[in-house]
């Protein structure tokens, strides 16, 4: 009895009822649904491509920040060497330079380690080898000013100026 229903319905649907009826509500559900998924896309696609401009926004402006920083640094130190006042030149930029290495490279700066402990966490952190071995020359000649009573000499101040200037260039393009 069943079957004899189902028959007489599958045959008294014609072509234009089987393609009004069922294949047309179909294909607009089927059509609604790609055009929600393509809005959707559209929309994501979106909200990363703004999220990456944004994240490029503030690559630039901490590259700026960072720039202006080693600038101030070099200009800083240039006059302190012409009123041969050594010892602060050494001190301040030494101290200024790893405030930026921290920040790019966000090392963590642990309050019971020693300067010169530091100097390891700094080589582990860095990925490049030639930024550590920088800053370790420059500790040295920072030591001996800061903690000794020796005064600096014209070729240390040269030495420490020279090596400020390469590890400035090399952090300005190692900007993260």
């Amino acid at each position: 009895m069943i079957i004899n229903l189902l028959n007489d319905i599958f045959l008294k649907i014609t072509l234009t009822d089987f393609i009004l009826y069922i294949w047309l509500p179909i294909f607009i559900i089927l059509l609604l649904i790609t055009i929600i998924l393509i809005v959707r896309y559209i929309k994501k696609r979106k909200e990363i491509k703004n999220k990456l401009l944004y994240e490029k926004k503030l690559k630039e402006e901490a590259n700026a920040k960072i720039l202006s920083e080693l600038q101030k640094i070099l200009t800083e130190f240039d006059e302190f060497k012409n009123q041969r006042n050594y010892k602060d030149a050494i001190i301040r930029s030494y101290n200024m330079i790893k405030n930026i290495i921290i920040e790019i490279y966000k090392v963590k700066s642990e309050d019971y380690l020693t300067e010169k402990e530091m100097l390891n966490v700094y080589a582990k952190s860095i990925p490049s080898s030639y930024i550590p071995e920088v800053i370790t020359r420059m500790y040295l000649i920072y030591e001996k000013v800061r903690f000794g009573e020796a005064d600096v000499s014209e070729n240390e101040i040269n030495e420490f100026q020279n090596y400020l200037k390469e590890l400035a260039r090399r952090l300005h393009h190692a900007t993260p």
